[in-house]
């Protein structure tokens, strides 16, 4: 898989395809750095590359790559199970209900996972 990242003030734009003569992008993220942390923002993979490993890879071959000085956190809805599941098993654990939603958790990064 191969990476284009475009920053633009504190927001860094990653965009994920399977080569680089592919023109369709798999998926991407917003990452967003703040005062006490970094959050990463509107992660999602195209319907056609769904449910095959690819948001599990992006943010694996990111987490490798990236040299963190703060906190990971992103935020998932409380009822999507799928992604939450996708989070935990890429080293995010829920530290508590997002200050802003209620019906959101905010993840944590933690560790990476073997």
């Amino acid at each position: 898989m191969t990476t284009c990242c475009i920053r633009k003030g504190n927001v860094q734009y990653f965009q994920y395809k399977q080569n680089s003569s592919d023109k369709n992008c798999v998926g991407m993220f917003q990452l967003v750095e703040k005062d006490d942390k970094f959050e990463i923002w509107a992660l999602g993979v195209q319907q056609q590359y769904r449910r095959k490993g690819y948001a599990t890879q992006m943010l694996l071959e990111f987490i490798s790559q990236f040299n963190f000085n703060k906190p990971l956190s992103l935020y998932v809805l409380k009822g999507n199970k799928i992604a939450i599941r996708l989070y935990e098993k890429v080293g995010f654990v829920i530290i508590g209900d997002y200050e802003r939603n209620k019906g959101a958790y905010e993840m944590r990064f933690q560790s990476r996972k073997e």
